[in-house]
């Protein structure tokens, strides 16, 4: 589970900022999210329709190709394979071309406990990416890079 703040982005409401795609990759987003029938009525169901669409079409790697001019655009429809970085940008954007508001969050997900030192270990490689996602009233966070990260 990602560390997440409890201050700064999950304390505003979504504003308009929370639903712009660039320019360059609304095409790719808008057809993604009439493909899943994204409902800005139901971010949870977009949240799970979503979640399911990378984790069975897509993989985890810190590999990348070097080349692409768009390198986001060839993860989603190319390569299917990144890090946790392409995984929660392609969400941000795949909801927010569906209207929901999203948002992109960084931390550390907590993954080691030193028994000898009675603390949890903190380390460069444990630095993450996920989705905020504006749900009944709440930021909600939504990890859609495959656990195998």
């Amino acid at each position: 589970m990602p560390c997440v703040s409890t201050r700064g982005p999950r304390e505003s409401s979504p504003g308009a900022w929370d639903l712009q795609v660039p320019v360059g990759e609304q095409a790719d987003f808008a057809a993604l999210a009439s493909a899943l029938k994204l409902d800005p009525r139901a971010p949870r169901e977009a949240m799970a329709a979503a979640s399911r669409h990378f984790s069975d079409n897509f993989e985890y790697s810190v590999y990348q190709e070097a080349g692409g001019v768009r390198a986001l655009g060839d993860f989603l429809n190319k390569t299917r394979s990144g890090h946790c970085e392409f995984f929660a940008t392609a969400t941000v954007l795949l909801l927010r071309a569906a209207g929901i508001p999203a948002r992109y969050a960084i931390g550390f997900s907590v993954q080691e406990y030193s028994r000898r030192e009675g603390v949890h270990l903190l380390r460069q490689r444990h630095a993450h990416a996920w989705t905020l996602v504006w749900a009944d009233g709440a930021w909600l966070e939504l990890d859609t890079t495959p656990a195998s990260w």
